[in-house]
């Protein structure tokens, strides 16, 4: 999802709501909390599997009255496709199938795709930690999904913003892969500065399979 938000809502859930609301529950200071809370985090890295993604889980563990969907609603505003992710996800719509695949926990990409109104742009969307119980995408993810889909790796076109996850791995599987960098720093001919050019890179392709 990182093609299309940015990463605000998920800073401010994990590293400020989740560690405020920890605060509050157990009488202590906010700088305590954050401290405990992080530790926690990363101590549970290797532990947890793809639990360790769901917000829930940590709800729970920390003991916390509030509910996932009172602390999501506390950040709801947080919660904005980019204006050209909203405008080219309409547009290609009409003529694609579109899905989605995300690291995040399907509890979070259900409300961040719910809340954002462009869940019905997409014909499936796809949770590797919930749905493929992994905690990072590999080959073999891409070659599901393209099983599930009924198309060859050549026929699916893939965005995303980490070089690994999104371009090397699916690449090696014969994806067409590219990367968005909205700061336009990086120059290789895989990488793309906005959705309005990933358009123009799919019309591309299309012209050399006429």
């Amino acid at each position: 999802t990182g093609s299309i938000f940015n990463n605000s809502f998920d800073e401010l859930l994990w590293r400020k709501k989740i560690p405020e609301h920890y605060a509050k529950r157990h009488n202590i200071s906010l700088e305590e909390a954050h401290e405990i809370v992080l530790k926690r985090y990363r101590d549970a890295w290797d532990s947890t599997g793809s639990e360790w993604r769901n917000p829930i889980y940590w709800i729970k563990l920390f003991d916390l009255k509030s509910s996932f969907e009172e602390i999501v609603n506390e950040l709801k505003d947080h919660i904005k496709p980019y204006d050209d992710a909203l405008i080219v996800i309409k547009r290609l719509s009409k003529k694609y199938k579109l899905i989605l695949i995300s690291n995040a926990h399907k509890i979070l990409l259900d409300h961040k795709l719910k809340i954002s109104g462009i869940r019905k742009y997409f014909s499936a969307v796809y949770s590797i930690c919930s749905d493929f119980n992994m905690m990072e995408p590999n080959e073999n993810i891409f070659k599901e999904i393209c099983a599930n889909l009924n198309i060859k790796p050549s026929q699916l076109i893939h965005i995303g913003n980490k070089l690994k996850e999104d371009y090397q791995i699916p690449s090696s599987y014969g994806v067409h892969s590219f990367l968005i960098d909205r700061s336009g720093r990086h120059k290789e001919y895989y990488m793309i500065r906005d959705l309005f050019e990933f358009e123009e890179k799919i019309k591309e392709l299309e012209l050399k399979n006429d």
